[in-house]
């Protein structure tokens, strides 16, 4: 009986495919996890900006803009992203659920000035589409006392 193994490939750079039109954006379907330092993990799919499919649009501060933290996609790709929105995501993954996201530092393509225009006069139209608006303003830090 021959043995099969898993061989873990290395994840390649998530590369964006251009969108259908401009009525339509991406949302990342967050995978769930009861572990908060654990990998996070997601799918990017399309969506009709003015559909009625449910998702939540998470509105954070960018931080500092060193993007040296991993957002795994399909399994096989990555994107980076800043140390902010890592914490953002760790703290809006549901424990046993995906939570449909829209997120814009990783929905619009931050690469393509082209689909930035095109994306950006949006926004209003996706923040007011979503059923949530999640705010993340980042971690506070503990005060020492004196």
């Amino acid at each position: 009986m021959a043995q099969r193994r898993l061989v873990k490939l290395p994840l390649q750079p998530y590369r964006y495919q251009p969108l259908p039109s401009s009525a339509q954006t991406r949302i990342i379907v967050l995978e769930p996890s009861v572990d908060a330092p654990a990998p996070l993990v997601c799918r990017i799919e399309e969506l009709r900006i003015e559909s009625d499919e449910g998702f939540q649009a998470l509105s954070y501060t960018w931080g500092e803009p060193s993007f040296t933290e991993t957002l795994i996609v399909d399994k096989v790709c990555f994107l980076r992203i800043t140390p902010n929105l890592r914490d953002a995501l760790r703290r809006f993954r549901l424990p046993s659920n995906p939570r449909r996201l829209w997120v814009d530092a990783v929905c619009i393509n931050q690469k393509d000035e082209e689909e930035k225009g095109k994306q950006i006069p949006f926004m209003d139209v996706i923040y007011r589409g979503a059923s949530a608006v999640l705010v993340w303003l980042g971690i506070i830090p503990h005060r020492q006392h004196a």
